[in-house]
């Protein structure tokens, strides 16, 4: 990364995609910012023998403000470069307020392929293990989730926001999970996620978000970083004289020597027993076994059988008292006839 402080520009490449960004009280300001730091780009390609493609360019407007003209483009070599509402940058999908939901929008998109494929491959009686099934999820479809997560996701300042995102994956997450387990529609995420021995979504990107701060602290990169910040918060001080501590960052650095496996492992661990207690009357199994065991088991297990055993173990099963749960008709009693129990048929 290399800066201009004259002109309040920041640029960024990496081989042959480069990013320049300019800020400025307005757009127009901007896109004149642009063409001047264009102009230094041309003098240095033309010392050194190399050529820009004008005609790729992508030209985005980042703000919140509603009162902001988003309609501003860069002329430059006589061609005009308008705004777009969202640019892909380096596989993460960037839009103009920095909500993300073109991101998560895109990463839906590619997870259907996937979802389809492990389709495929695996079914309710037939098909891959389950060892291979869920090594097919963690490995393929759950980093394409996470993909760049320490960009999109930690920099979402709103509970809000990160709710909605939580959400959306988690729906990924369950439909990827029933499919591996040969689970019916109306299993619970949390049965689920235990069974199959896969943490829930939201954790997983708090871990990969805490993993990335930790690699990347006394780095150069991080140094710059926030003396960025740092600068910025410092300009909107002094122009709304505000106390130095009402902006500051929330600091969420770890502590030294942390381990986020074990902390992701306490999280999940007190977020299943919260879900028990809540599900009293829930499938009392599930708790049976522990992680290792589970795994174990269901590794030597081939396919029906291992749908058998999610069907068995999370009492979503197509006996009476499930039935009834689910409002069938003809089936207004959950006991057995014979009152043989709760699972009878």
């Amino acid at each position: 990364m290399c800066t201009n402080p004259l002109l309040r520009t920041s640029s960024l490449a990496f081989v042959d995609d480069l990013n320049i960004l300019v800020y400025s009280p307005s757009t127009a300001e901007n896109c004149r910012r642009l063409e001047r730091a264009h102009e230094k780009c041309q003098e240095w390609a033309r010392r050194h023998g190399a050529k820009f493609s004008p005609e790729k360019y992508e030209l985005i407007h980042f703000t919140r403000s509603r009162r902001t003209d988003l309609h501003k483009a860069v002329r430059i070599e006589g061609e005009t470069c308008p705004p777009k509402a969202e640019v892909r940058v380096l596989g993460v999908q960037v839009d103009p307020k920095l909500l993300w939901r073109p991101h998560i929008n895109s990463v839906k998109k590619k997870v259907t392929g996937q979802m389809r494929s492990l389709t495929t491959i695996t079914g309710s009686t037939w098909g891959t293990c389950f060892a291979w099934a869920r090594r097919i999820y963690t490995a393929v479809v759950r980093p394409t989730m996470t993909y760049a997560a320490p960009v999109w996701y930690a920099t979402t300042s709103t509970g809000k926001g990160k709710k909605w995102m939580q959400r959306e994956l988690a729906k990924i997450q369950n439909e990827g999970l029933r499919r591996v387990l040969g689970a019916y529609r109306a299993t619970s995420i949390p049965v689920l996620e235990n069974e199959a021995q896969v943490p829930p979504i939201e954790l997983v990107l708090d871990k990969t978000v805490l993993d990335h701060q930790r690699r990347q602290q006394g780095t150069t990169g991080q140094q710059t970083v926030e003396n960025f910040c740092r600068r910025i918060r410092n300009n909107l001080q002094r122009r709304q004289r505000q106390r130095p501590n009402t902006l500051e960052r929330p600091n969420h650095q770890l502590g030294q020597g942390e381990n986020t496996w074990r902390t992701l492992q306490e999280k999940w661990k007190q977020k299943w027993e919260s879900y028990r207690r809540a599900h009293v009357d829930g499938p009392p199994t599930t708790a049976d076994l522990k992680a290792k065991e589970i795994l174990k088991m269901r590794s030597q297990l081939p396919r029906r059988d291992t749908t058998m055993a999610t069907l068995v173990r999370s009492e979503c099963i197509g006996l009476r008292a499930f039935l009834h749960k689910r409002r069938v008709p003809g089936f207004d009693n959950p006991a057995c006839d014979c009152g043989g129990g709760p699972l009878g048929g």
